[in-house]
């Protein structure tokens, strides 16, 4: 199968997603002990990053649904790699929102 550009943008598309699932993989383990210690409840944002971020990584898939989907073909790389570059900021700043919003909680009921 001859690589086109097409294709280019769809790694591109697929690699942003995957590399923020893989660093919260090895991150969020370890603020999971953390907050384990706190012994305060954790905000809502906080709980559905800790019930969801090992499933993260099916998200590097949505590119290519959308690549495939995309009703023509001319633009659809670039639909891929701009799905897959939102997704990837999105889950980013969701993962730093989460656990911000666990440690100052905490941060201010030890304080109390």
């Amino acid at each position: 199968m001859k690589r086109t550009p097409d294709h280019l943008l769809l790694a591109v598309g697929m690699l942003g997603p995957l590399a923020v699932a893989v660093a919260v993989f090895f991150i969020v383990p370890r603020f999971r002990g953390l907050f384990a210690n706190f012994g305060v409840e954790l905000p809502l944002g906080t709980q559905v990053l800790l019930a969801t971020f090992q499933w993260w990584g099916l998200l590097a898939l949505l590119p290519v649904v959308v690549w495939w989907l995309w009703p023509t073909r001319n633009n659809r790389g670039s639909a891929a790699a701009v799905f897959g570059c939102v997704s990837a900021a999105t889950l980013f700043l969701f993962c730093l929102f989460a656990l911000h919003a666990a440690v100052s909680g905490a941060a201010d009921a030890v304080s109390r």
